[in-house]
């Protein structure tokens, strides 16, 4: 019951920042498939995303208190490969392999 009125509880801005770091993980993992050095960009967008959201979730909701410190794994393995894409496509584009 916690967990659906947690659910509930989030507001529709949150959904939206939501997606925006979903889409951007995704389309900036295409344009590194791709050797595009776009990926970078969206990568950045995509962590500023995550940051937010899951700054939110975090400080400003019940879910500390839903899911216990155990609920802050996701967050930190989300945020852990979000920063990690951003690194690796810095790197990639200095060595060259993006373009």
């Amino acid at each position: 019951e916690a967990e659906r009125l947690l659910y509930e509880s989030n507001p529709a801005w949150s959904k939206f920042v939501y997606g925006i770091a979903v889409f951007g993980g995704t389309l900036g993992s295409i344009f590194l498939l791709m050797k595009n050095a776009s990926a970078k960009r969206v990568f950045i967008v995509s962590f500023i995303a995550i940051i937010i959201q899951m700054g939110y979730s975090l400080l400003f909701t019940t879910a500390l208190e839903v899911y216990g410190v155990a609920g802050t794994i996701m967050p930190a393995t989300v945020t852990l490969i979000g920063g990690f894409l951003i690194w690796y496509s810095d790197k990639c584009k200095a060595s060259g392999i993006l373009v």
